[in-house]
């Protein structure tokens, strides 16, 4: 039913379908029943009432079939279910196209540039990242479009040309789908995303007009590189061992561990506040010291 249903209704890569594609699917595939049970208009868009659109009036194909084969006595309960609304369209995004984006049109000074100057501006002060993306989620529908995208950079100041506006989404959505629901946002937004996620070549920081010899410049740039190499095992070197039972690296998963220093709180002998082992475990149930113990 549903291969059926989409070779009909032909809806998009994110499957969605207009509510004026699914009104013309229901008049036409159900034109009879309509006639003999003598249904109006009315009923008509009490039947399309049930579905869950998003912004841009739109269901996702797999719930027509869902809902035409539930119960009747399950419909209230179905239509009680709160459930996000489906992606945005892909048209939505078709000021921004990705699809003619280079690499090196990603990974350049430009593009650094204008993702960290967007982290320095959405991450001002203490922030929380859920609302960053209801920042950036321009349309509110739970996801952040390529439009979304754009129309927050313009709000912010961050003057992008459609070219870099494509480079930066490129970057950022990984997987392609023209959009970013919130877990896909909170992998990747952060206030250094620009040093993150854009890998400068090295040749593109050595210019040859400061020194024309070729043989100079890759010399520097092996150096640079050697260097960079080696700052990062020395990075690794400080990082802590995985392990799977600590969340994250705390004062008792440090390798090596820390030294214990509580026991440098132990009073001297003699000190107002000094009690012997043999005192402190000497205490009865009433919380006297015993005779063994002493006073």
């Amino acid at each position: 039913m549903d291969s059926k249903i989409k070779d009909v209704l032909a809806p998009d890569t994110n499957g969605n379908v207009s509510v004026d594609q699914l009104r013309d699917f229901v008049l036409e595939l159900c034109e009879k029943d309509l006639l003999d049970r003598k249904l109006t208009k009315r009923d008509v868009e009490g039947f399309l009432s049930a579905f869950n659109y998003n912004a841009y009036g739109a269901t996702n194909v797999q719930d027509i079939s869902t809902l035409i084969y539930t119960r009747d006595d399950m419909i209230p309960v179905k239509l009680a279910e709160r459930k996000r609304a489906n992606p945005p369209p892909t048209d939505v995004n078709k000021d921004v196209d990705v699809s003619e984006v280079k690499e090196g049109d990603m990974h350049n000074t430009k593009v650094k540039k204008l993702m960290n100057e967007m982290g320095d501006k959405v991450f001002n002060g203490k922030v929380k990242l859920y609302n960053i993306f209801k920042k950036f989620d321009k349309d509110h529908d739970g996801f952040v479009s390529y439009e979304d995208f754009q129309k927050c950079l313009e709000s912010i100041k961050v003057i992008a040309s459609k070219q870099e506006v494509a480079s930066m989404m490129k970057l950022i959505d990984k997987e392609s789908k023209g959009y970013l629901d919130y877990s896909q946002f909170s992998q990747v937004f952060s206030p250094n995303m620009g040093d993150n996620l854009v890998n400068i070549p090295l040749n593109d920081t050595y210019f040859p007009n400061l020194q024309p010899s070729g043989a100079v410049n890759k010399r520097n740039i092996d150096r640079q590189t050697k260097m960079q190499d080696a700052v990062k095992e020395i990075r690794k070197s400080f990082q802590p061992d995985f392990d799977s039972q600590l969340v994250a690296p705390t004062r008792f998963s440090s390798k090596p561990q820390f030294k214990n220093t509580f026991e440098n709180f132990q009073q001297e002998s003699g000190a107002p506040g000094f009690i012997s082992e043999k005192q402190r475990l000497g205490r009865t149930q009433k919380g006297q010291f015993s005779a063994q113990g002493g006073q």
